[in-house]
């Protein structure tokens, strides 16, 4: 995960490099006051690994975002996130963001390894964690996905 600024809030991020676009958690988006572009078009079918399929919620579109924290922030990036009811996390980059900005080396120290906190919490919990692979389905141009735990 790194820490991250979206549109001036502080925000934790998780890096998936086998992720295709760019993803938002919905309830974390309007908590935030985005703007959600809800028609047909905004919209984006994925598939699961487990056959299971969602429709995202829509679009948000030109956000101001970068790696960093405080004052020690990156230079920013516009950009469009997919929002997705229940995302397993707030804001989740995708492989083209990372790699671009070469983010594993260039923005290490903003890489946080909470790895034995994170899943503490989800066991007590009773929850897995969630990593994507998603994909545009070239035939459909509809998102497709492949969800392991």
């Amino acid at each position: 995960m790194f820490e991250g600024m979206i549109n001036g809030y502080a925000q934790t991020d998780l890096a998936d490099s086998g992720l295709k676009f760019l993803v938002m958690d919905e309830k974390y988006a309007r908590s935030i006051g985005v703007e959600i572009h809800t028609a047909h078009r905004h919209c984006t079918r994925l598939k699961f690994a487990d056959n299971s399929v969602a429709k995202t919620a829509g679009m948000a579109y030109d956000f101001e975002w970068c790696f960093g924290r405080d004052n020690e922030i990156s230079p920013p990036r516009i950009l469009n996130f997919h929002i997705l009811e229940n995302a397993p996390a707030n804001v989740i980059l995708n492989d083209a963001l990372l790699f671009d900005t070469k983010a594993f080396s260039k923005y290490l120290d903003y890489l946080i390894d909470d790895d034995d906190d994170y899943n503490y919490e989800f066991e007590e919990e009773g929850m897995h964690i969630y990593f994507f692979a998603i994909d545009f389905d070239k035939k459909t141009r509809q998102g497709q996905g492949v969800l392991a735990s």
